[in-house]
């Protein structure tokens, strides 16, 4: 016994799909080009089939539609990475030069103290030095002062006596 019904029941067909779903079904196939013969024991199947290929279609789209959106993103992201690129290369090259710089000015600080503590060493020689012939000195003048005093009280004993 089949039980195929007549559109005016509503009733399904022996393939499990009324008259009004099947016709509905075969316009959906016809706008996909699809053109065959439809049979209604495999209208189930092929409903679910078409749905599955209108799903996966949207969802092609979507995902074509985000892939393009993040295609823009990357390509936003990239010119900001390459601006940030180029302003740390120039910050590099910056700190290089002002790195040079404090080391040439160490370098000029170095030498500057290593001048003056010669400078100071000599100084110090000097004051020794000049110490040493102020002693000579003071000795000198006291020999010179004795013997001035001695001269001096013979001038007297020959003047005096």
């Amino acid at each position: 016994r089949t039980a195929r019904t007549t559109a005016r029941t509503g009733r399904p067909t022996h393939s499990g799909m009324d008259v009004q779903r099947l016709a509905l079904l075969k316009r959906e196939l016809e706008a996909l080009n699809y053109d065959g013969e439809l049979d209604p024991r495999s209208a189930p199947l092929a409903k679910q089939l078409v749905n599955d290929l209108v799903n996966a279609t949207n969802s092609y789209r979507s995902l074509k539609i985000r892939v393009t959106k993040q295609g823009q993103e990357l390509e936003a992201w990239q010119t900001k990475i390459e601006v940030l690129r180029r302003e740390n290369g120039k910050a590099l090259k910056e700190n290089s030069l002002l790195h040079m710089e404090i080391i040439h000015k160490d370098e000029e600080c170095d030498e500057r103290v290593r001048a003056a503590a010669a400078a100071a060493r000599r100084l110090v020689d000097e004051i020794s030095e000049l110490k040493f012939w102020k002693q000579q000195h003071i000795e000198r003048y006291m020999e010179l002062e004795k013997t001035h005093e001695g001269v001096k009280a013979k001038l007297d004993t020959v003047i005096n006596g």
